[in-house]
């Protein structure tokens, strides 16, 4: 009777201690929901933070004139798998004019003049810019358009086509022999400015583009910028790029390899180059004129080194 009595007296004690912990452990309950509820929240408003700095960041550097930094590794000794070192032969081969390509300071003069030296032929300039002694080496009545002499290039190219027509009725009738030395080079030196001032600039070209392979007249134009409309051809991209070797020199050449063949690999290398590495068409082409003897490639020419 009295160990019931005890057990009953200690059962009553024991009841508060009971209701007290339960209530402490459902106010800790009660304070780890609403604090993980408080955490969730906190997450989640990190998390769309977060997209949207992102989203941020990806429309910045989407926009049209954003740029995005690209380190390539620069292999001092990589070299193009397809670089060609002779553009000469290069272009012999296609059998094609040549339209070339380049900024002031690029070397598109010195090129030309290294062209003119080995493409063969009878080499007649259209240059409105030339000094005395530019093309020295050449017959000077090949030499057209001095002090801005617009009409006298004008009448000239308006001559090539009668030639090109009495080339075309000569092979027509005797075959290749026919015309065997008459072969010529002609080159048109900052060619947009021909177009503005000449009225059979446009049509000289194109017509030498489309015929003048046949017939042994090949052209070189010179231009800033590889446009149809720059040559005269508006709209007519197709017949540039299927009748002439483009040469592209500095900046255009590494844009070139940048934007079109997607190879920055190759872009890195053209700059590290300079003036002696540059495109003819989709071909790498590394030849240094600089370092050439006169003697090597044109005897006696005065290069007009400050293109």
């Amino acid at each position: 009777m009295l160990i019931l009595c005890a057990a009953i007296d200690a059962q009553r004690q024991s009841k508060p201690w009971l209701i007290g912990c339960a209530s402490a452990a459902l106010t800790v309950g009660r304070n780890q929901r609403q604090t993980a509820k408080q955490l969730q929240q906190a997450l989640g408003d990190f998390d769309q933070a977060s997209r949207a700095n992102f989203l941020g960041w990806v429309r910045t550097k989407t926009q049209p004139t954003a740029q995005l930094a690209v380190t390539i590794a620069n292999d001092a000794d990589w070299t193009p798998a397809n670089l060609i070192t002779d553009p000469v032969e290069y272009i012999q081969k296609k059998q094609k004019h040549v339209a070339l390509v380049g900024g002031t300071g690029d070397g598109k003069s010195t090129f030309t003049q290294y062209l003119s030296s080995k493409i063969g032929g009878r080499v007649v300039v259209y240059d409105s810019d030339a000094k005395p002694d530019d093309w020295s080496w050449l017959d000077q009545k090949d030499v057209i358009g001095r002090k801005g002499n617009f009409k006298a290039i004008d009448t000239a190219m308006g001559n090539d086509l009668t030639t090109l027509e009495e080339l075309v009725e000569l092979r027509g009738d005797g075959g290749d022999n026919a015309i065997i030395g008459r072969d010529r080079f002609l080159i048109a030196e900052e060619f947009p400015l021909l177009v503005d001032e000449c009225d059979n600039a446009a049509r000289w070209f194109k017509k030498h583009l489309k015929r003048g392979r046949r017939y042994k007249q090949f052209v070189l134009a010179i231009a800033q910028n590889d446009t149809a409309e720059n040559y005269g051809l508006q709209g007519d991209k197709e017949t540039l790029y299927s009748c002439c070797c483009l040469v592209r020199l500095g900046q255009f050449a590494r844009d070139y390899a940048r934007t079109v063949l997607k190879n920055p690999q190759l872009e890195q290398w053209l700059k590290a180059g300079g003036k002696k590495r540059f495109m003819v068409d989709d071909v790498p082409c590394e030849l240094d004129l600089e370092q050439l003897e006169y003697g090597q490639w044109c005897s006696g020419a005065n290069l007009r080194r400050e293109c």
